[in-house]
């Protein structure tokens, strides 16, 4: 196999698993009452049947009741995606590790990661950068209030 190519996923596999919740839990992405989360694990599996890749998924599953069509029992109920156990791709280009919005406290872990990653040569450089903003503000700012001062004088002498 050439350098630097995974090898080919050949067979996927799926297993899915409940999860109840405790209380009642609103969806982040509909505002509807969740029923239960679904763990949906994903398998990449090569020829021989070895696991190559595993992602984790949730979903908030909103149970609508069942109805009858033609004689069957028809289950109502639609999914929200709440994101992943781990990004993959992402953190090849980040070390945040980024987290689905199954996690709620995944914004104190960042801050956290973030807090660790900035020292004092960043720190400072990033004041001097909000500093010069802050200054063309400024000189813009005064910009804009000369230039209203000649308008009203032209409005004053014509």
């Amino acid at each position: 196999m050439p350098r630097g190519r995974k090898p080919q996923c050949v067979k996927r596999k799926k297993e899915v698993e409940q999860i109840l919740v405790p209380q009642l839990t609103l969806c982040y992405r509909c505002s509807e009452p969740i029923s239960y989360l679904q763990k949906e694990t994903r398998y990449c599996l090569d020829a021989d049947g070895n696991v190559i890749a595993k992602h984790v998924y949730y979903y908030a599953v909103h149970y609508g009741g069942y109805t009858k069509q033609g004689g069957k029992v028809q289950l109502n109920y639609h999914r929200c995606y709440l994101g992943s156990d781990e990004y993959d791709y992402v953190e090849r280009f980040n070390r945040l590790s980024l987290a689905g919005a199954i996690k709620e406290d995944r914004y104190k872990d960042y801050l956290k990661r973030i807090i660790d990653y900035v020292d004092e040569d960043m720190l400072k450089k990033m004041q001097e950068q909000i500093q010069q903003q802050l200054k063309k503000l400024e000189e813009q700012k005064q910009k804009d209030k000369l230039d209203l001062l000649i308008k009203k004088l032209n409005e004053f002498a014509s």
